[in-house]
C-alpha cells in the first residue's frame, strides 16, 4: 500500500504533530509544578476569601441604549 503525499502538505503534518506534543509536554510540566493544597490549607483560604462564586460585583450599571 502506497500513499503520496506533497512534500509541503507532510511538512504541514509533521510541524502540527511537533506542535502538540510541545504543547501536550509544555502542560504536563505546568501541572506538575503546582503544589497540592491540604484539606486544612484550603478551608484556610475559603474562609478568607470566601467559596468561589461568592463575590459580588464591584460596579454594576445600567444603560439604556
Amino acid at each position: 500500500m502506497n500513499v503520496t503525499v506533497e512534500e509541503s502538505r507532510l511538512r504541514e503534518l509533521i510541524k502540527e504533530a511537533v506542535r502538540e506534543v510541545i504543547h501536550e509536554e509544555e502542560f504536563a510540566l505546568f501541572l506538575s509544578r503546582i503544589q497540592e493544597v491540604s484539606d486544612e490549607e484550603q478551608q484556610e483560604i475559603d474562609e478568607t476569601h470566601g467559596e468561589p462564586g461568592e463575590k459580588k460585583a464591584a460596579l454594576s450599571m445600567d444603560i439604556e441604549v
